[in-house]
């Protein structure tokens, strides 16, 4: 059966009575069903995606905030040890990230390495490990310092 409203008079046409008043104006509980169905089919690959991405997010951020901890436990390590120490190590648990640190400062270089014939070149290390969603999690900073060789005593 078709309707056609008329807005001004409370009028409806319909196809089989002519011009008839019309007693209900709204919508159907069929009709407002089937609007929250269709709403619902389109909106929930949206809402799927929103959750996957909000952990994407929440993942990346871990990381991210592991390695500035280790960022930052890099230049912590570099101020405590002595100017001249050719070799170093020190460990330590972020409070916040909840990541262990570890920092080693070697004295030269591996003998595979293209950097191995710079005299005085150390390499410096920290290696971040945590915890996220039961699986451990490891990343490593590397970085090379010139240190002044130590100077043998005669």
């Amino acid at each position: 059966m078709m309707h056609f409203k008329n807005h001004k008079h409370g009028y409806a046409l319909r196809a089989d009575q002519g011009f008839a008043q019309r007693a209900d104006q709204g919508f159907t509980i069929i009709e407002t069903v089937l609007a929250l169905v269709i709403t619902g089919l389109i909106l929930t690959p949206v809402f799927i995606l929103h959750g996957a991405l909000l952990q994407r997010v929440n993942r990346s951020s871990r990381s991210f905030n592991a390695l500035l901890a280790g960022k930052h436990f890099l230049y912590e390590a570099r101020q405590k040890q002595e100017p001249e120490a050719q070799t170093f190590l020190l460990e330590k648990i972020d409070d916040e990230s909840g990541a262990k640190l570890h920092y080693e400062l070697q004295a030269g270089l591996d003998k595979k390495s293209p950097l191995h014939s710079c005299v005085g070149l150390h390499k410096e290390t920290v290696t971040i490990k945590w915890t996220e969603q039961g699986q451990s999690r490891q990343e490593k900073l590397v970085t090379f310092v010139y240190k002044q060789p130590e100077q043998k005593k005669q």
